[in-house]
């Protein structure tokens, strides 16, 4: 395929794209395109899926050419294909993390791109300057485990949390895992086998063994204890971003049988305090909400952030 038959997009909606080749936009891009099987675009797949399985991370060129950018956009999809020709989980994973982690050393020098990014992954960043804000249970329910951005370490003013551009770029490379796992691992049967045979040249990383249900229960034993201890405050954010993902995703409840739990527990907040509008339909969504997702409950640092008031967890 020479320069001229490449398809023809806005240079501005390109640059974009093969930035962040995960977005809604650069998908619209592939499949207006409709690429046939290319050895250029292969070749570009190869070297990206190579240097994210061999040392976890994608360097970032910046390209002005529009064949250099449209060829790092087809080498994402190609990449995609090949390390999911391997039928490998730990090849998946470490493949997402470094498309993850590309993304946010971009973004760190892309202020023009920050906020666009922002709303096309669904997140709700605002530009403030100097700063970028968020509102502090939209951080909560993105910020994890990342000690980086740990709740106690950010600029707090009534309610909206206060972001460099660093910090703005390693939240949404975390909310950006989201899209690139998105229909991953393609089914073989949707693979060409001319990529099926050139991905054998692949490294494959150590396979990752999964956590047992016990060690992630005796991990999260400090969210045990807020069940034993009612709250007369922020009972909205802790059922659902503590107990909703908690009982459902660590403990591995049904839904009614966690939405019990909680209600259980709200009945006993409302002794210390009764104002409060948690009610069974909001616990009945939080909990459906948190298995849809996948949700994990915050980290303990984090909780320590929003239920200091009423809770002294660093005893605990």
């Amino acid at each position: 395929m020479d320069v001229h038959s490449i398809p023809r997009v806005e240079e501005q909606a390109l640059d974009f794209a093969y930035r962040y080749p995960f977005t809604p936009e650069a998908r619209d891009i592939i499949l207006r395109s409709k690429p046939e099987l290319n050895q250029k675009y292969l070749k570009a797949g190869l070297l990206r899926a190579s240097e994210a399985l061999e040392r976890g991370g994608i360097k970032f060129t910046k390209m002005n050419l529009y064949d250099q950018k449209y060829t790092s956009l087809m080498g994402y999809v190609y990449a995609r294909m090949l390390v999911s020709a391997l039928n490998s989980k730990a090849a998946i994973e470490k493949y997402i993390r470094a498309e993850s982690r590309r993304a946010r050393e971009i973004l760190a020098n892309d202020a023009e791109n920050l906020p666009r990014l922002a709303s096309s992954l669904r997140c709700g960043i605002v530009q403030t300057k100097p700063y970028y804000s968020l509102r502090m249970e939209e951080f909560l329910l993105y910020s994890g485990k990342s000690k980086e951005l740990s709740l106690v370490k950010q600029e707090l003013y009534a309610g909206t949390v206060y972001l460099t551009i660093r910090k703005a770029a390693v939240l949404l490379g975390i909310i950006s895992i989201r899209e690139i796992r998105r229909n991953l691992p393609i089914p073989a049967g949707d693979l060409p086998l001319e990529v099926v045979a050139s991905s054998k040249i692949l490294p494959l990383p150590e396979p990752v063994l999964p956590r047992s249900p016990r060690a992630d229960t005796e991990r999260y034993g400090w969210i045990e204890k807020i069940l034993a201890n009612p709250i007369s405050d922020v009972r909205h954010r802790t059922v659902n971003l503590i107990l909703a993902p908690y009982l459902i995703n660590v403990r591995g409840m049904k839904e009614s049988d966690a939405s019990k739990v909680i209600s259980e527990y709200i009945a006993r907040c409302k002794e210390l305090n009764p104002d409060t509008d948690v009610n069974s339909s909001y616990i009945t969504y939080q909990c459906r909400y948190s298995k849809a997702k996948g949700l994990k409950p915050l980290s303990l640092d984090n909780a320590k952030s929003l239920l200091s008031h009423v809770l002294d967890l660093d005893n605990w």
